[in-house]
């Protein structure tokens, strides 16, 4: 949306002409901060590179060595996701979890207007957004248990085991049974 109205993304100017599933000329930092609800919180660029002067360079390379690993296993890394604590990483990197992929032979349906399958968690997201659990928050008690109490489908369940399984496979060579 904040493309679409001004031509950036948080707060960066981007080339104009961009859909819904362009690839970027060059990786962007979009530093976020945890929200009590629903999506991440934009943070101030210029106060992250302030504040951490290394992390956005930090971030930038590991972003382009996972990026360019992945396009010798056929792959496209759309965007990612690190999890820093001030300027030290703290949690899994370039995992299914973190990150959206789709493989390059499949890219071509975006110059069409369709989006590509990617390669991430986007069905689990989707699924629980249709079970309400972006209206809930994580201080309330019964909140907390009834998240706690969901219990995905099976579809969904395969889904998502076949979309881990194949990223793992085209990244690593192996079956997740391999491994």
């Amino acid at each position: 949306d904040e493309y679409q109205k001004t031509g950036t993304v948080c707060g960066q100017t981007l080339p104009p002409g961009l859909s819904l599933g362009s690839r970027l000329p060059y990786p962007i930092f979009t530093p976020t901060t945890k929200a009590h609800a629903g999506h991440d919180m934009p943070l101030d660029v210029k106060e992250v590179r302030a504040r951490f002067p290394n992390l956005e360079m930090d971030a930038l390379w590991t972003y382009i060595v996972l990026a360019r690993y992945d396009e010798t296993r056929r792959m496209l890394l759309f965007d990612t996701k690190f999890e820093f604590s001030g300027s030290t990483l703290c949690d899994e990197v370039g995992t299914s979890d973190s990150s959206r992929r789709v493989r390059i032979a499949d890219y071509e349906r975006v110059s069409v207007g369709e989006l590509p399958e990617f390669y991430d968690k986007q069905p689990g997201r989707f699924w629980a957004k249709g079970e309400g659990v972006h209206l809930l928050s994580p201080e309330d008690p019964e909140h907390r248990a009834r998240v706690k109490a969901l219990v995905p489908h099976g579809q969904l369940v395969r889904q998502l085991q076949e979309r881990y399984g194949t990223s793992f496979l085209m990244r690593s060579g192996m079956t997740l049974s391999e491994f």
